[in-house]
């Protein structure tokens, strides 16, 4: 028995789906959090921390690209 989904127009079968947010909506969802006076203390730091990571992230691969250019 197969695990894979058979999804129209797929020449392949697929046997994951990427559940993950975009960066876009992953930053507003901890907007969302960081505007919240209910949020827990604990969920406002995992979001402020995620938001650095992203943020170097990206840095790096702009100073990437500009070493290319």
């Amino acid at each position: 028995m197969s695990n894979a989904i058979k999804l129209k127009g797929f020449k392949e079968e697929v046997t994951s789906v990427n559940l993950c947010p975009s960066w876009e909506t992953a930053a507003e969802i901890f907007m969302m959090v960081l505007q919240n006076p209910k949020a827990p203390r604990q969920t406002v730091i995992d979001a402020e921390t995620e938001i650095r990571r992203m943020a170097k992230i990206a840095a790096q691969a702009v100073a990437e690209q500009e070493k290319r250019s």
